[in-house]
């Protein structure tokens, strides 16, 4: 279901984005968070493979509880967004978007740290 949101055309107005929250809620409270990694390591493997888009990784990063987690998530998508012409940092600008959207604090410091870790990944200014 991860990988299938992240083939949405417009992820911002994909109805099917509150019941993947609540889904992953409920994955959350079955599944240690060692195994919670172990899932978003999948996930990132298709992003990787362009088998889904980033947006597969926004239930890790919106809706986990561990900094851990969200922290490789975001690194994983500032990372892997593809660039966009004229916009060579887009992956650390579209988690600067998501940290705007978040409203739990420990969702922002694994943004951050994310972040933080995916700038000098990106490719390099002029």
């Amino acid at each position: 279901m991860f990988l299938m949101h992240g083939k949405s055309q417009e992820p911002e107005d994909d109805k099917s984005f509150r019941p993947l929250m609540d889904m992953y809620a409920v994955l959350e409270t079955r599944l240690r968070e060692s195994q919670r990694a172990d899932l978003r390591e999948d996930v990132i493997l298709n992003v990787e493979e362009r088998h889904s888009s980033i947006d597969a990784l926004l239930p890790f990063i919106y809706g986990d509880s561990s900094v851990r987690v969200i922290a490789s998530a975001a690194l994983a998508a500032a990372v892997l967004a593809p660039p966009a012409e004229g916009e060579p940092l887009i992956g650390p600008e579209f988690l600067l978007r998501v940290f705007d959207d978040v409203a739990q604090d420990h969702a922002k410091e694994g943004i951050f740290v994310g972040r933080i870790d995916a700038t000098p990944l990106s490719p390099q200014i002029g």
